[in-house]
């Protein structure tokens, strides 16, 4: 079996994937400079003519606090957003620690995107339809958890979909169940071995995909084991 969900896309010779990239670039920027007021303003001026990757530092830098003020000037989520409201599928806005939460909406398309990527890394990790996921990143408000199920459903997994926390229940079906694979932050991944541990019961997984922030003010990360 191949190792890839889409070996046409994801063997791509390096000269024809930066091409693709490219071409993908130039279409947004042009996308977002006649779609959305926000964009149009910050960019008021300057070339949109895309040659090369090098053409990007023409373009200032939007932070965090440039989206939380958009969206509190121009409430519910900014100028920004180009689909409109009759568009939206899933609301799925920051955590809200340093401030007020930058909303981020998902459109129809936008989580097919999202499913699509994730199915692609969920396959690159070993799992294949008809094996069975426990999901243990957070459901609700949070990215990881609905971009990890519907990339489940994609691919044809049985999925666990109990979230984070409830330990118990994790152990619980683990033991009923034996999925092949867990995805989950780090920390809770680590807990989930010490209990295990504690019990001295085995796991059954062969698969842990993990991903989460470092300590505050440092970028994502994630990672992927296989047991050997």
């Amino acid at each position: 079996m191949s190792r890839y969900l889409h070996p046409e896309v994801e063997t791509l010779p390096r000269s024809r994937l930066e091409a693709l990239q490219l071409e993908l670039l130039r279409k947004q920027v042009e996308r977002l400079y006649h779609q959305s007021a926000f964009y149009r303003e910050r960019w008021a001026g300057i070339p949109l003519e895309i040659r090369g990757l090098e053409d990007l530092a023409r373009f200032p830098l939007i932070t965090k606090a440039d989206l939380r003020q958009e969206q509190q000037t121009h409430p519910p989520l900014g100028r920004y957003t180009l689909v409109p409201p009759d568009g939206w599928q899933e609301y799925h806005p920051s955590s809200g620690t340093t401030g007020f939460p930058v909303g981020t909406v998902w459109s129809k398309k936008d989580a097919e995107n999202i499913a699509e990527i994730t199915a692609r890394t969920l396959f690159g990790f070993g799992l294949r339809p008809g094996d069975v996921l426990l999901n243990g990143f957070s459901y609700g408000l949070w990215v990881a958890g609905m971009a990890v199920h519907y990339a489940a459903v994609k691919l044809g997994l049985f999925i666990l979909p109990v979230g984070a926390g409830q330990t118990e229940r994790h152990l619980e079906l683990m033991g009923r169940f034996r999925p092949k694979a867990l995805t989950a932050t780090p920390s809770f991944g680590l807990y989930l071995a010490e209990a295990l541990q504690a019990r001295g019961v085995d796991s059954p997984l062969a698969i842990g995909a993990f991903g989460a922030r470092r300590a505050r003010k440092t970028r994502p990360r994630g990672a992927a084991w296989k047991r050997r």
